[in-house]
């Protein structure tokens, strides 16, 4: 370490900071730099003076009260008694820094005109240096200096101009005016402003962070190199070297509280792992890189020595774990960098490890994060939680098994077994959930040599999310452990690589704390009993110097059809380390039925480049002598095949390759010796010699199938050829032999298309039952199907009967081979042809039109409604006959469609009917085949018009409809009866009301009464029923039910007769006069009755009729709400 003495004579000469974030954590890790600057400010009665460095709180931030105190101290103002009176947030509640701050406001150091000056806020960047700089009468600029991340406070960016201007700080695209400084930072920067004479040291072992470099104060010193970089900019001296590198800062970084984290006052164990919180950190338009966070004490409890604290995410630790220091706080590193992905959040579960008493409070608050972020926006306050005396579940873990040796090949073996025991001794049932689990390696291998790396329970796989990071394996799991029971887990993975002779795997867990268990039911974190670390077998894979491996993508078997061309009879690898010769290889073959010559042409064999050659024998069984060398170095592709002859027959099967079938000579390549160290083998594949298949499936989905007379371009039959096995098949020659008593249909009426894959090729009309159509020829593969449809095209004068694709008959011939391929046949569906069929039905629920009273006048009313269903046909509407009564109320009569579109008028109109004639015209009046449309009858109300009774009926007679072909279809079905309507020049509608306070003897109802029409409506009576089970049945005789006006409190009627259950009917007098455009609101009281004793007030009244000018409310539901009204209490 290098000693520096430094006199600085003046604040212009103050040495740059360097513009970037600087977390508490890095200003405590090297706070003895620090502390020279400090004790040069208490020195000269700047600040308090402190025996220890701890003291000074080096590592905290300033608050901006003590930062005025600084500044005021520096400047030599005069410090008078506190007044309070200066700011509202200042007064003597803040002690002498009161005065202080009272003090700066007077010497302009600090705004004295703002209403506040939040004294205990932490002081940012940029405030430190407004008030240092005023100290020392160092005024601001509005000189653009080049900072991009200044604010909107001109005050403050003036003097970070001037502070750049003069030297102070480095000129730079950041300066990060937010951040908040720390007390040894501004420390540092005052002394240096002040011209006070310090002692300073710099640190140069290698990873330190020097923080006289950061601010950047050294002079010159020999021996000693120290490089800074900050984006781009590097400077350099001679010595030794410590380097110190700063990212340049960008983009956003949110930190809040998940809404998962738990609820202020949760109890929580006294002793074990807890769940304090669940944090969001979210990037903005950037990635952000986290490297540590800081935590403070928040609660009330003092934190126990040894309490530690880390992060996770879903269960995986993601984070070191970080100690609590004797000042209550703590910082979490994230090593690798925890990313953020732009505009993505990742949420962290924030754990805490307790060893502490019952009945303490507890919580923290996050502190400074350093990350690549230029700002961090927000923090956090975890919930107060209270442990209580809880034991949480406890668990053991056992390593098991024996030491195993394995020969290296491309099978998932086993390389860790752990028991896992649920042994929570607590009366309540207690599951536990395995989470994760950080497992290390202690053997000589590399775990990145290992893939497909999983976690087995049982023979099912519980976790193949692992994650390598050098020797630590991590696993997600996700595994619930049921209360006593025991669980035994393998690892279990695939070896790619062996580097050595025999590589080792030794797996171990390191602490208990790296498997993540919870309960289930309170997810705090298991207790494990075991003594770490605990250490599985060792398991030895051997490798060699050249490896045979079996490529397991390729199948071991395959059928085949005589004569296919390149089939493989083995597939794999050859690995060397070191360049190998390989001369001359013997396979042995096995074939059944069909000898080895009879069954194979030339067999091949390719080692990476090279190709050898063998001729199988006339037997069943022999060997196969490949003649030749190959040189492998490296991996290199090992493949046999062969083209099969026409004759094979039953199986093929080469045996296996391996080193022992090398018979002239293996040897490496660099010095002729023999390879003795090899591993693994190629196994051949069995060959099954099958004809080729060719299959025949329907893919028309029809069933019987109703079919209107004359219809054209049916699709009658489909279906596609298709092969499994073999080589390709030649199709030709189809036929179509057809079945059915349909009336005249083979006497030429009837054409039959054939398309294949979507393309007509050929038209015949039916003249017998059979028709050959030309020009069919396809291919058919295990790779290609082919797809025929038959389509046809009936006549009118085939009206009856029915109608199918019997069968199919085509030639199918193997292309290889020559030989005939069995063919099949499926029969087509069944067609029974009619005259197109449309049906007449009444509609029901909300479709159909019930009763209704029509203002007169009014326009577009539905007055009908009907169904049409079609059967056989796609069919039309052509003519629809109305029945009925008292029509002549209406006019304007019109048939529409669900979506309101006219479909035609009514012609011929009289007081009993009216006809809708021609309505073939649009798609409006088309119904699908097996489908079902509703219609409705839509007209205009006369003026001046008083009627009752007007009915229109929708009926079979004289209604017809079209089929596709054009045919006129008389209409099937049943009439449609109408509702009876009524028109007057005066209607209304009734609705019910809520009263603000409903009792029976002063507002046991309400309703509203709307008018339209001509002039008003004069209700007459309302007919009221009362269920009075609650009240004595002496006072029913004297007990009256009246109505009233609502808003004048008028009687409208009353009438007596009350009784449980009855109705009684209530004349109305003239105030029951509404008039038309208005409403009036009507109030219903019982009075005269007595509750029984004992009994809570419980009544039923209904208004189950309500008649004006002749005319019942309750008769129309379409106009106001269903009848009865019920008010119940």
């Amino acid at each position: 370490m290098s000693i520096l003495l430094k006199k600085v004579t003046s604040a212009v000469s103050v040495v740059a900071i360097v513009a970037s974030a600087m977390s508490a954590s890095l200003v405590a890790n090297a706070a003895s730099s620090f502390t020279p600057y400090a004790d040069a400010l208490a020195t000269a009665g700047i600040i308090g003076k402190q025996s220890t460095e701890a003291g000074y709180n080096l590592g905290n931030n300033v608050t901006r009260a003590e930062m005025a105190k600084v500044a005021v101290n520096i400047k030599g103002a005069k410090v008078a008694e506190c007044t309070g009176k200066v700011f509202s947030d200042v007064t003597s509640a803040i002690g002498d820094l009161c005065g202080y701050v009272e003090a700066a406001a007077s010497a302009d150091l600090v705004n004295k005109i703002a209403p506040k000056f939040r004294p205990m806020d932490l002081v940012t960047r940029a405030e430190m240096l407004k008030m240092l700089l005023s100290a020392k009468g160092i005024a601001a600029t509005t000189e653009d200096q080049g900072f991009k991340d200044l604010g909107t406070d001109a005050s403050l960016n003036g003097f970070i101009n001037a502070a750049a201007k003069a030297g102070i700080i480095n000129k730079g695209l950041l300066f990060n005016p937010n951040n908040n400084a720390s007390r040894g930072e501004a420390f540092k920067v005052a002394a240096n402003a002040a011209g006070l004479t310090t002692t300073a040291s710099v640190e140069t072992t290698s990873g330190d962070l020097n923080l006289s470099d950061l601010f950047g104060d050294l002079g010159t010193s020999t021996g000693t190199t120290v490089t800074t970089t900050t984006g781009t900019t590097v400077t350099t001296t001679t010595g030794t070297t410590v380097t110190t590198t700063t990212t340049v800062a960008a983009g956003d970084l949110s930190v809040v509280l998940n809404p998962a984290t738990p609820v202020s006052g949760t109890q929580i164990p006294s002793n074990g792992i807890v769940r304090f919180a669940v944090v969001d950190l979210t990037a903005g338009g950037s990635d952000i890189s986290v490297n540590t966070l800081e935590l403070k004490k928040a609660g009330l409890a003092t934190i126990p020595p040894g309490t530690k604290v880390w992060f996770e995410k879903a269960g995986t630790r993601v984070s070191g774990k970080a100690s609590f220091t004797s000042e209550n706080n703590a910082v979490v590193s994230f090593a690798p960098s925890l990313v953020v992905k732009a505009g993505s959040t990742e949420s962290l579960d924030m754990y805490v490890e307790l060893a502490t008493s019952p009945g303490n409070d507890f919580a923290f608050a996050s502190a400074a994060i350093t990350s690549s972020a230029a700002n961090v926006n927000g923090s956090f306050v975890t919930p107060t939680l209270r442990t209580a005396s809880y034991n949480v579940a406890t668990a053991t873990i056992v390593a098991g098994a024996s030491e195993q040796t394995y020969n290296a090949s491309a099978d998932s073996v086993e390389f860790a077994k752990f028991t896992v025991a649920n042994t929570d001794t607590n009366p309540d049932t207690r599951d536990i959930k395995v989470q994760s689990m950080t497992i290390y390696q202690n053997g000589t291998a590399s775990l990145t040599n290992l893939s497909n790396i999983i976690l087995e329970r049982n023979g099912v796989v519980v976790s193949s999310a692992a994650v390598v990071s050098g020797k630590t394996l991590t696993l997600t799991v996700n595994d619930t452990i049921k209360d006593g029971a025991t669980a035994i887990y393998y690892v279990k993975a695939v070896v790619n690589t062996v580097e050595l002779t025999s590589d080792t795997y030794q797996l171990y867990i390191k602490n208990t704390s790296d498997v993540n268990m919870v309960e289930t039911a309170s997810a705090f974190r298991a207790t494990i009993s075991s003594v770490a670390p605990i250490n599985a077998a060792i398991y030895t894979v051997n490798g060699g110097d050249v490896r045979f491996a079996r490529d397991t993508a390729s199948t071991l078997s395959e059928t085949v059809a005589p004569g296919t061309s390149d089939v493989t009879l083995m597939a794999g690898t050859i690995t060397a380390k070191a360049a190998v010769t390989l001369e001359d290889i013997n396979l042995g073959y096995t074939t059944t039925i069909a000898t080895g010559s009879m069954s194979m042409n030339t067999v091949y064999l390719q080692i990476g480049a090279a190709i050898f050659t063998a001729t199988p024998g006339a037997t069943f069984t022999g060997t196969l002598n490949f003649l030749g060398t190959a040189t492998v170095n490296g991996t290199v592709p090992v493949r046999a095949y062969v083209k099969l002859r026409d004759t094979a027959a039953g199986t093929v099967k080469l045996g296996t390759l391996d080193i022992n079938s090398v018979v002239t000579r293996k040897e490496y390549v660099a010095n002729q010796n023999a390879v003795t160290s090899a591993i693994g083998s190629i196994e051949g594949r069995t060959i099954t010699i099958g004809a080729s298949t060719l299959n025949v499936t329907r893919t028309d989905g029809l069933g019987t199938t109703p079919l209107a007379a004359g219809a054209k371009g049916v699709t009658v039959y489909a279906a596609r050829f298709s092969s499994t096995q073999g080589n390709p098949i030649a199709l030709s020659n189809l036929s179509a032999t057809t079945a059915g008593n349909a009336l005249s249909y083979t006497g030429g009426n009837t054409s039959l298309t054939l398309y294949v894959d979507g393309v007509a090729v050929s038209t015949k009309s039916l003249t017998t039952a059979t028709v050959n159509f030309a020009g069919f020829n396809s291919t058919v593969s295990t790779t290609k199907a082919v797809d025929i449809m038959i389509k046809a095209d009936f006549s009118d004068v085939t009206t009856t009967g029915s109608f199918n694709v019997a069968s199919i008959a085509y030639s199918a011939v193997d292309n290889l081979t020559s030989v005939t391929v069995a063919s099949t046949s499926v029969a087509g569906a069944t067609f029974n042809i009619a005259s197109a069929v449309g049906a007449l039905a009444a509609t029901t629920g909300d479709t159909l039109i019930n009763k209704s009273l029509f203002t007169a006048g009014a326009k577009d009313q539905k007055i009908a409604s009907f169904k049409v269903t079609a059967s056989n046909d796609v069919i039309k509407l052509k003519d629809i006959v109305l029945t009925g009564a008292n029509l002549s109320a209406l006019s304007n009569i019109r048939l529409v469609d669900s979506a309101m579109t006219v479909l035609g008028t009514a012609s011929s109109l009289t007081d009993t009917g009216a006809t809708f004639a021609n309505l073939n015209t649009g798609n409006g009046t088309i119904v699908a085949m097996d489908k079902s449309v509703i219609f409705y009858v839509l007209a205009d109300v006369n003026a001046t018009t008083n009627q009752t009774g007007v009915v229109a009926n929708v009926v079979v007679a004289g209604s017809d409809i079209t089929g596709s072909n054009g045919a006129v279809v008389v209409m099937t079905g049943t009439d449609v009866a109408g509702a009876s309507h009524d028109v007057s020049e005066n209607t209304f509608k009734v609705a019910q009301t809520t009263p603000v306070s409903k009792a029976l003897a002063t507002n046991a109802m309400e309703f509203t009464v709307n008018a339209f029409g001509k002039n008003q409506v004069t209700l007459t009576g309302a007919s009221l029923k009362t269920v009075l089970g609650a009240y004595s049945t002496a006072g029913y005789t004297g007990a009256t039910i009246s109505i009233y006006t609502k808003s004048t409190n008028q009687l409208v009627g009353s009438a007596t007769g009350v009784t449980n259950g009855g109705t009684v009917i209530v004349p109305l007098n003239s105030y029951g006069i509404v008039s038309a455009g208005s409403s009036t609101t009507y109030v219903v009281k019982v009075e005269g009755l007595t509750l029984n004793a004992s009994t809570n007030e419980a009544w039923t009244v209904s208004l189950t009729s309500l008649v004006a000018g002749g005319l019942d409310a309750a008769s129309y539901p379409l106009n106001t709400e269903t009848f009865p009204l019920n008010s119940v209490k």
